[in-house]
Order: structure tokens, then sequence, then C-alpha cells
């Protein structure tokens, strides 16, 4: 299998891309060695129709595959702006396995850029942290949508309790460029999204004033 736009990637992820083709080398069929290499053209490669070919051949594999389903919603709507498709096979994806917070959180994002009622994205974003209570980005996301209903308390409330678990943690680094992603991009478990809580407080403090 021939790995296109290699020249977007580091050195790390280049061993990985390669670590990749040997198994699908040796098994053409290993439908996680195809979700990694999915991933890959998401992310690094950016090159979002092998992303979609791959992890649409992968699903064809392992329909039940959940990860599968994930990062092909993911392309479909960060890169495709598929959003109806994307929230079909979260939704299906959900009914296979409704403990997936990462499912919930891409779900939420999704409703809300297809203008759908932004309670639900709520319900959503909730769901998600009951599941995986350090996970970071998710309280960032609420205390925006407190913010746009002037609920400033509960806002402010998210944006310490994400500063809190900042500061509780112990980083770790990832073994894989897709454990990386997950981190920065959807947990928020890492230093650099204190920024983010920073701006965040900001926000509502310049809207407390008024």
């Amino acid at each position: 299998m021939s790995l296109k736009n290699a020249g977007h990637a580091t050195s790390n992820e280049l061993i990985w891309l390669h670590k990749i083709e040997e198994r699908l080398h040796k098994n053409p069929y290993d439908v996680n060695a195809l979700i990694e290499l999915g991933f890959l053209y998401i992310e690094p490669l950016h090159d979002p129709k092998q992303a979609l070919a791959t992890l649409e051949y992968a699903i064809g594999l392992a329909p039940d595959n959940v990860d599968a389903h994930f990062w092909l919603a993911k392309t479909l709507y960060h890169d495709h702006f598929r959003n109806a498709d994307a929230k079909k096979l979260l939704t299906q994806a959900l009914i296979i396995d409704p403990s997936r917070a990462d499912c919930y959180d891409l779900l939420a994002s999704v409703l809300r850029s297809m203008g759908e009622d932004r309670e639900k994205s709520i319900a959503l974003l909730l769901q998600v942290i009951k599941l995986e209570p350090t996970w970071v980005t998710p309280r960032i996301s609420l205390g925006y949508y407190f913010l746009e209903k002037n609920n400033l308390d509960a806002a402010e409330s998210l944006a310490r309790e994400a500063e809190s678990i900042l500061q509780s943690i112990t980083f770790t680094a990832p073994s894989t460029p897709k454990e990386k992603y997950f981190e920065e991009c959807i947990t928020g478990r890492i230093p650099d999204r204190q920024k983010n809580i920073n701006d965040l407080l900001c926000k509502i403090l310049k809207q407390r004033i008024g």
C-alpha cells in the first residue's frame, strides 16, 4: 500500500506509518491497522480522500467497529462537510457502544454545525463529562455554551473545574500519533489547554463587568 503525502509527517509519524504499512502488507484485512492508517491520512498526511476510502473500507470489513465509525465521522465532518452522514455514523456508533465519550463529544460538534438546538449539544457534553470526568475540552466547550446563555456562574464553574484537572493530573507522553491527537484535540489533558481556560475566564470577567 502506497502512503501518500508522507512529506507532511514527522520522523516519529513516518516510523509509525511504516509499521502500519508492514502490518497491512502481512494482512490487508487488519481492521485496526486500517483505522490507524485512516487516522494518519486525516491528520499528519492531510489526505481526506484517502482517509475516506480507507475508513469506509475498514467499516465494510467490520461494520460494528466503533473506532472506524468515529474516525470516518471525523473526516466526514471536518474535511468533507457531510454533517448529516457524520451524525448518522455517530448515532450508529453509540447504539453499538453507548459508553463512547468521544462519539458523544464529536456528535455535539456536528449538531452545533447543523444548527440544531444547542440544548442537545449541552446534554451530549454533560454525558461526556459523566463518562470521562478528567476530560478538559468538553468543560471548556460547555463553558462557552453557558457564556452564550449568560449563565456566568455555570461557565466559570466549568472553567475552574477544567483548571483543577490540569493542575492535578500527571502528563505522560503519548505512544502513538493517534494517542497524541486524542489527548491534544479531544480530551484536552495537555498543559497548553490552560491558555484556552484563561481565554474563557477572561471573557466571563468582561461579561460580568458589562
